[in-house]
């Protein structure tokens, strides 16, 4: 069990099951370092990874809540990589360029503070976070919605893995030399 192959990242290692906890915690924790995020905060997302972001806020980050800020300051979402891949280029589909402040780890808006704590998580790991830590989560529905990008996005990353954390990654390397 403790030898298991569970996970394989991109760089070619293989994770356990306890690994992967490990590594997905850190994940989030590294993003809310690296990007200033704020964990004080209501979680405002009715989709199933909200459940998976309120466990993790309930259960791993009470230490890093500020106990004495009564106020509520941020709005967080459960946008994880994938979203931010899709929404990015649909962004540049239509040449909304303005779009892209608001694909960001944080923005404001309406003078709202936005957090995405799960910026750099893919869904895929989301899912087998939710698995391990047994999380109810519905199985997600075909959306009707869903753009054709998603649909390109998603088969073009089996042939080039870590895609979607690319185009991330190009915008707010964007954003750091503004």
């Amino acid at each position: 069990m403790k030898n298991e192959k569970f996970y394989l990242l991109s760089c070619g290692k293989w994770l356990n099951r306890s690994q992967f906890l490990d590594y997905f915690e850190r994940k989030v924790l590294y993003t809310m370092r690296k990007y200033n995020l704020d964990c004080n905060g209501m979680i405002k997302d009715k989709r199933e990874k909200a459940k998976v972001l309120k466990y993790f806020l309930d259960n791993k980050l009470n230490k890093y809540k500020n106990p004495k800020e009564k106020q509520k300051k941020a709005i967080i979402l459960a946008d994880s990589l994938d979203d931010m891949a899709y929404a990015i280029i649909d962004a540049f589909a239509k040449k909304d360029i303005n779009e892209l402040k608001k694909l960001l780890p944080c923005f404001s808006k309406s003078n709202k503070k936005f957090v995405r704590l799960f910026y750099l998580i893919t869904d895929k790991e989301i899912e087998l976070y939710a698995q391990l830590k047994k999380i109810k989560l519905k199985k997600p529905e075909k959306d009707k919605k869903q753009s054709d990008i998603a649909l390109w996005l998603d088969e073009f990353e089996k042939k080039h893995i870590e895609l979607k954390n690319s185009i991330v990654n190009s915008v707010l390397k964007i954003y750091q030399k503004i």
